[in-house]
Protein backbone atom coordinates (compact mmCIF):
# COMPACT_ATOMS: atom_id res chain seq x y z
CA UNK A 1 0.00 0.00 0.00
CA UNK A 2 2.02 3.35 -0.92
CA UNK A 3 1.84 6.26 1.21
CA UNK A 4 -0.09 9.07 0.19
CA UNK A 5 1.46 12.74 0.32
CA UNK A 6 0.31 15.26 2.39
CA UNK A 7 0.50 18.74 1.20
CA UNK A 8 1.12 22.33 2.56
CA UNK A 9 -2.30 23.63 2.28
CA UNK A 10 -3.86 20.69 4.34
CA UNK A 11 -1.26 20.95 6.76
CA UNK A 12 -2.05 24.52 7.14
CA UNK A 13 -5.89 23.36 7.27
CA UNK A 14 -5.30 20.54 9.73
CA UNK A 15 -3.34 23.47 12.32
CA UNK A 16 -6.48 25.77 11.40
CA UNK A 17 -8.72 22.64 13.23
CA UNK A 18 -6.55 22.43 15.89
CA UNK A 19 -6.61 26.20 16.57
CA UNK A 20 -10.30 26.35 16.14
CA UNK A 21 -10.87 23.21 19.07
CA UNK A 22 -8.14 24.87 20.98
CA UNK A 23 -10.05 27.80 21.51
CA UNK A 24 -13.38 25.44 22.11
CA UNK A 25 -11.94 23.27 25.24
CA UNK A 26 -12.07 24.37 28.72
CA UNK A 27 -9.46 21.67 29.81
CA UNK A 28 -6.33 22.88 29.84
CA UNK A 29 -4.22 20.13 28.62
CA UNK A 30 -6.59 19.55 25.80
CA UNK A 31 -5.99 23.53 24.92
CA UNK A 32 -1.98 22.67 25.57
CA UNK A 33 -2.01 19.41 23.25
CA UNK A 34 -4.30 21.21 20.32
CA UNK A 35 -1.82 24.05 20.28
CA UNK A 36 1.03 22.00 20.12
CA UNK A 37 -0.77 20.26 17.07
CA UNK A 38 -1.57 23.25 15.43
CA UNK A 39 2.14 24.53 15.92
CA UNK A 40 3.62 20.86 14.40
CA UNK A 41 1.39 20.99 11.64
CA UNK A 42 2.59 24.64 10.91
CA UNK A 43 6.28 23.85 10.98
CA UNK A 44 5.50 20.81 8.30
CA UNK A 45 3.88 23.20 5.93
CA UNK A 46 6.73 25.83 6.02
CA UNK A 47 8.79 23.04 5.24
CA UNK A 48 6.76 21.22 2.54
CA UNK A 49 6.56 25.19 0.99
CA UNK A 50 10.20 25.78 1.21
CA UNK A 51 11.07 22.06 -0.31
CA UNK A 52 7.94 22.90 -3.08
CA UNK A 53 10.00 26.35 -4.04
CA UNK A 54 13.37 24.65 -4.43
CA UNK A 55 11.77 21.66 -6.67
CA UNK A 56 10.87 24.42 -8.38
CA UNK A 57 13.61 26.15 -9.00
CA UNK A 58 15.67 23.43 -9.53
CA UNK A 59 13.04 22.14 -12.91
CA UNK A 60 13.55 25.81 -14.26
CA UNK A 61 17.28 25.60 -13.72
CA UNK A 62 17.54 22.18 -15.21
CA UNK A 63 15.02 22.48 -17.89
CA UNK A 64 13.09 19.49 -16.44
CA UNK A 65 10.00 18.83 -15.38
CA UNK A 66 9.72 17.56 -11.52
CA UNK A 67 5.80 17.16 -11.05
CA UNK A 68 6.39 14.07 -9.33
CA UNK A 69 8.96 14.57 -7.19
CA UNK A 70 6.37 17.45 -5.48
CA UNK A 71 4.46 14.63 -4.52
CA UNK A 72 6.85 13.16 -1.99
CA UNK A 73 6.36 12.13 1.38
CA UNK A 74 6.34 15.04 4.02
CA UNK A 75 9.16 15.46 6.41
CA UNK A 76 8.36 13.72 10.42
CA UNK A 77 8.28 16.51 12.36
CA UNK A 78 11.21 16.70 14.51
CA UNK A 79 10.65 15.78 18.51
CA UNK A 80 11.37 19.23 20.60
CA UNK A 81 12.26 18.88 24.54
CA UNK A 82 9.19 21.06 25.50
CA UNK A 83 6.67 23.55 24.04
CA UNK A 84 5.86 26.82 25.81
CA UNK A 85 2.56 28.11 24.24
CA UNK A 86 0.67 30.68 26.58
CA UNK A 87 -2.82 29.54 27.30
CA UNK A 88 -4.98 32.84 27.52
Amino acid sequence: MAASAVTAKECLQSAEVCLALAHETKELDTRAALLEFAYEFRTVAKRLERDERNLMVRAASDGTQTASALKKSAPRPRKREETKIALN
